[in-house]
């Protein structure tokens, strides 16, 4: 629709995943999330990396987040008008957790068939394994 998706980290007490959209015209769509803006608590603290929209035009956004021990693959999907998409995770969040260690979501990508591709990195204890998740 020629919207303009931004993801990043917002700041406060912790980080949490922040989103905006604005419409073609540089101005903040008031029809996502009532502002334009829209911002989500996970764990202790949340990176906000890459960002993809579905062909249905939800957003999809990978990161990682702290869940007081480590670090964990963190996704979140919103539904266009930035609502969290209850249809996914029955919460529109899913962290995942690949060992005891530190797990970092860094890349997303979507299938032609809609499902959703993540991949990052997970630290073993000596060095990092590459981790892809789907």
């Amino acid at each position: 629709d020629g919207k303009i998706v931004v993801a990043g980290n917002s700041t406060g007490a912790n980080l949490d995943f922040a989103v905006v959209r604005y419409n073609t015209d540089g101005s903040l769509d008031l029809t996502f999330s009532a502002d334009g803006i829209q911002t989500t608590d996970i764990g202790s603290d949340d990176y906000v990396r890459p960002v993809a929209i579905q062909a249905d035009g939800k957003i999809v956004v990978t990161g990682y987040s702290f869940n007081g021990a480590n670090w964990d693959f963190a996704v979140v999907r919103y539904n266009t008008d930035g609502s969290l998409d209850l249809t996914f995770s029955a919460d529109g969040i899913q962290t995942t957790d690949f060992g005891s260690s530190n797990d970092y979501g860094n890349s997303v990508a979507i299938q032609a068939d809609g499902k959703i591709m993540v991949t990052g990195y997970t630290g073993n204890g000596t060095n990092e394994d590459f981790d892809v998740m789907r």
